[in-house]
């Protein structure tokens, strides 16, 4: 499990988290494919973490967003293409 990172409470098997839920919110625009999602991170480096994960995936544009330290916040990341 990825506890380090900071989601083992959501991770599947083998540690592998589970993306597939946002996979499915993906919508396109202009054929990239972009995600918006609230996620169970407990902290910064989880949520990139993550990003990188739906970078793989083929999302050109992620916007994630979490609650840690009874403070909103907000990740975004775009490919270069």
């Amino acid at each position: 499990m990825r506890s380090a990172a900071g989601y083992s409470n959501w991770s599947g098997r083998r540690g592998v988290p589970k993306l597939a839920r946002w996979s499915t919110r993906r919508k396109r625009i202009d054929g990239a494919a972009l995600v918006v999602a609230r996620v169970p991170a407990a902290n910064v480096e989880a949520m990139r973490e993550m990003g990188d994960l739906l970078r793989e995936k083929s999302v050109a544009l992620s916007c994630l967003g979490a609650v840690f330290d009874d403070r909103p916040n907000f990740l975004v990341m775009v490919t270069k293409d």
